[in-house]
């Protein structure tokens, strides 16, 4: 198997070529016009295109030709924005090569780009700082042809936003009764332990849905974050979570969940925090590149 690989990057200003194939950079300010991200206002959030890969294997025994596109960029979110979820994976909506051809169904056809899953921006720590941006991509792999160059593609990517949310505190930080979040969710501190610079708490809980810790895919009302305060009202750490065993009971799911924190030997929390998404909003935000051309196309890489 021969494996033949190219790829144009368009960061802001940024764009390389492989330089074994002696080529000369594209027009960096030309291919940064054509990158056009829909309603561009600072207070919205936006989907900035950066990096579009093309590339082709051939298998020399059979002559077959492999072609794969790739893209990538970041959701930009305005400072502020209460994102809970975020699918990394973009979804298509236009595909039109230099001759003014849909591929869009070959891609579908495919049964490529239909998988919606959003992944909890707390509890990967993603979008987090003054200017948050969440890395997003598409990669089209086995495709039957690729144009020379693209008049239009399109697509959106999805975030999940958090219109309401309660804040619940338990203090002290110890085993003891029943927490309720709120109509349907139930909670209970089960165990309390300390070692080695880690603090661990395990719930056990009642609710609507199994899973009710971090799961941004489940309907509200779900935890999104989980924190250690001290007497100062100064966070301590953030938890990491992992689920244990559930069970349906009468139509109302009985579980465990554990939630840990690394926390160093000294500091004292007071407070157990937690933030409690109780509605939901699903946004799409779209994106357009116009005029872009292939500069080495897999095709001529195999003929070569």
């Amino acid at each position: 198997m021969k494996f033949c690989r190219n790829s144009l990057l368009t960061s802001l200003g940024v764009v390389t070529l492989a330089a074994a194939w002696g080529l000369a950079a594209p027009d960096v300010d030309a291919i940064r016009k054509k990158i056009v991200a829909v309603d561009p206002r600072s207070e919205e959030p936006r989907v900035e295109m950066t990096y579009l890969q093309a590339s082709g294997s051939v298998n020399l025994k059979t002559g077959k030709v492999a072609r794969t596109l790739s893209l990538r960029g970041y959701v930009h979110l305005p400072p502020g924005t209460d994102v809970v979820g975020v699918s990394h994976q973009l979804a298509l909506t236009r595909v039109q090569d230099e001759q003014d051809r849909d591929m869009l169904p070959q891609i579908l056809a495919g049964g490529q780009l239909t998988n919606r899953r959003y992944y909890s921006t707390v509890h990967r720590r993603l979008g987090q700082g003054a200017s948050p941006s969440i890395y997003v991509s598409a990669s089209l792999n086995g495709l039957r042809s690729l144009p020379k160059s693209f008049k239009q593609l399109g697509g959106r990517a999805y975030i999940r936003l958090a219109k309401k949310r309660l804040t619940h505190e338990v203090k002290p930080v110890r085993a003891g009764g029943l927490i309720d979040l709120t109509n349907g969710f139930v909670l209970q501190i089960k165990q309390v332990t300390r070692a080695s610079g880690r603090l661990k708490i395990i719930f056990s809980y009642e609710a609507d849905q199994a899973n009710p810790f971090f799961n941004v895919n489940m309907k509200p009302p779900f935890v999104s974050a989980v924190e250690l305060v001290d007497d100062k009202e100064h966070v301590l750490s953030r938890g990491s979570w992992s689920n244990g065993s559930s069970r349906s009971d009468e139509g109302v799911v009985k579980g465990t969940a554990t939630v840990q924190f690394t926390l160093a030997a000294d500091r004292q929390p007071a407070v157990l925090k937690l933030e409690v998404v109780t509605e939901i909003e699903d946004r799409a935000v779209d994106f357009q590149i116009k005029d872009v051309k292939i500069p080495i196309h897999p095709d001529d890489q195999a003929k070569g």
